[in-house]
């Protein structure tokens, strides 16, 4: 069996992603990484991303100001490997802009390139 990752660290934390590396913590070639992850403290499953082949990958679509556990499993011919100790990360609050004169087509871009949405008349968050 495929020895545990090690050395799991996150970066590039914004409200909707975490990147995360981690060493592969074997002699032996690994083939794939699955990573685990879900809300700190919550009594559900973890959610799997199967085959990812490097070190390091983006977890995406996941939800602004929320603490995650995350850990990363080895898997090779001979099996899956324990998982990676845990990681806790709390993804950011995301912005705050307040415009002085509210325009809708201005508030809806904002809202999709900045991946927030409209609260109120004139705020975006």
């Amino acid at each position: 069996m495929p020895q545990p990752p090690t050395n799991l660290a996150a970066s590039e934390v914004t409200p909707n992603s975490v990147t995360l590396t981690w060493a592969s913590g074997n002699a032996e070639p690994v083939q794939s990484y699955i990573i685990q992850y879900k809300p700190t403290h919550s009594p559900d499953e973890y959610s799997n991303i199967a085959g990812v082949m490097n070190t390091q990958y983006k977890v995406s679509s996941i939800e602004a100001n929320t603490a995650y556990e995350f850990r990363i499993i080895a898997v090779n011919d001979a099996g899956l490997s324990q998982p990676s100790m845990p990681l806790h990360v709390t993804t950011s609050k995301g912005r705050l802009i307040r415009l002085a004169e509210c325009n809708i087509s201005t508030l809806h871009y904002l809202a999709r390139v900045l991946q927030i949405f409209t609260v109120g008349k004139c705020d975006v968050m």
